[in-house]
C-alpha cells in the first residue's frame, strides 16, 4: 500500500509551483524565495542525509511509471501559465518596486529550479513529443542551449576537462558556475553551427 503511494511524494513539484501566487495573495512576495532558500535547506539539515542508493532497476521502473510521466506532463502548462500570470501582474503596474522584484524573483525561482529539472527529465525522453516539451520548458527560462549541451555534449564528455558541467578536482562553485554557463553556451553554439540548422539536429 505505501509502496503505491510513493509517486504522490512528486507531486510537491505541482504544489510547489504555486508558492509565487501564495505570496501575492498575501501582499508576501518574497514567500518563494524564504521557502526555498530558508526553509527547506533547515527542513533537509534537520533529515539528514540519505545513503541508500536506489537501485538501477528502480530508477528505470520510475521513469515508466505512468503517474511519474503525468506529473512531468502535467508540470509544463503551469509553468507557461505562471510566466503569463506574473507577465500580467507586472503589466498592471500594482506592485511597488521592492515588491515587483520579489514577485520576479519567485517565479524565476520556480520557473528556473523546477522548470530546468523538469526539461532535464523529458529532454532525456525517447519520444519526440517528451523532447519537445522540454525545449519548451528550457526555452521559457531562456536556457535553450541546454537541451543540445546537455544531451550531445555534456553526456559524452562527463568527466573530462572538456566538459564545462563537470567540475575540476578542488574547484569552488563560485568558480565552477561561471565557467559551466559560459563554457555550455559556447559548446551548444558550436554544436549547432557545426549542424547548419539547431532545431533539425535537436529533435
Amino acid at each position: 500500500m505505501l509502496h503505491a503511494l510513493r509517486p504522490a511524494r512528486f507531486l510537491l513539484a505541482l504544489l510547489l509551483s504555486s508558492m509565487p501566487v501564495v505570496g501575492y495573495l498575501h501582499q508576501a512576495n518574497y514567500y518563494t524565495f524564504v521557502v526555498s532558500f530558508m526553509l527547506i535547506p533547515v527542513l533537509d539539515w534537520l533529515v539528514g542525509k540519505d545513503l541508500a542508493n536506489e537501485p538501477l532497476r528502480h530508477s528505470g521502473q520510475r521513469l515508466r511509471n505512468a503517474c511519474y510521466r503525468v506529473i512531468l506532463y502535467a508540470y509544463v502548462p503551469i509553468q507557461l501559465c505562471l510566466i503569463v500570470w506574473g507577465a500580467a501582474v507586472f503589466a498592471r503596474g500594482e506592485l511597488a518596486p521592492a515588491q515587483a522584484l520579489g514577485l520576479a524573483l519567485s517565479v524565476g525561482v520556480v520557473t528556473g529550479a523546477q522548470g530546468i529539472t523538469i526539461a532535464h527529465e523529458l529532454g532525456h525522453g525517447r519520444s519526440l513529443f517528451d523532447r519537445l516539451l522540454a525545449q519548451l520548458l528550457l526555452v521559457t527560462v531562456c536556457y535553450g542551449h541546454f537541451h543540445l549541451e546537455h544531451n550531445r555534449g555534456h553526456h559524452a564528455r562527463v568527466a573530462t576537462p572538456e566538459d564545462p558541467a563537470s567540475a575540476r578536482l578542488g574547484e569552488s562553485f563560485w568558480s565552477f558556475l561561471p565557467r559551466t554557463l559560459a563554457g555550455s553556451y559556447l559548446h551548444a553554439w558550436s554544436m549547432a553551427r557545426s549542424r547548419g540548422r539547431m532545431l533539425a539536429y535537436t529533435l
